[in-house]
């Protein structure tokens, strides 16, 4: 492929992928973080969050994702996991991403962990990628493990609502 240097990237744990996300991108990972429910957000904003005084969205990974693009899961669905309309209760970990001035976060499903992505790792993605919420930009095959890079520029983009 191409001389590109090891990548130390963040992986992140999904349902059925494995996410990465290069140091760079990376702001802050929070845990227990308080999420308040937003009316009229798409299905797939998990709510939002307050870090450092900044109200900071904050996204779920493709467990949800692909219910919310047929159709929004609407707050009153027992898919929807808030408690009382307000917060959620469960143990709240969530990768705070940024570029340039935005900023978003990631809901996790599992710890974090780091890993190292080759040249030799990476393999060929599909010609042509699905309009999706979180854009990858690279594939890699390390062990038996398939992971995902993502492109956090474009991925940031796809989020903003306006302009």
């Amino acid at each position: 492929m191409t001389d590109e240097p090891v990548r130390e990237v963040l992986c992140i744990p999904g349902n059925g992928r494995k996410y990465a996300v290069e140091f760079s991108y990376v702001e802050e990972i929070c845990k227990d973080v308080v999420l308040s429910a937003m009316p009229c957000l798409p299905g797939y904003y998990a709510g939002v969050c307050n870090h450092k005084g900044t109200i900071v969205p904050v996204v779920r990974l493709e467990g949800c994702i692909e219910n919310c693009i047929e159709g929004c899961i609407e707050p009153d669905s027992p898919e929807f996991p808030v408690d009382s309309g307000e917060t959620f209760v469960d143990r709240q970990l969530v990768m705070v991403i940024h570029w340039k001035k935005y900023y978003a976060g990631i809901l996790l499903h599992g710890d974090p962990y780091m890993a190292q992505l080759k040249a030799e790792d990476r393999i060929r993605g599909p010609e042509k990628q699905e309009a999706a919420l979180l854009a990858e930009k690279a594939y890699y095959m390390c062990g038996n493990e398939l992971y995902f890079l993502l492109d956090v520029e474009k991925t940031l983009e796809n989020l903003i609502v306006c302009r």
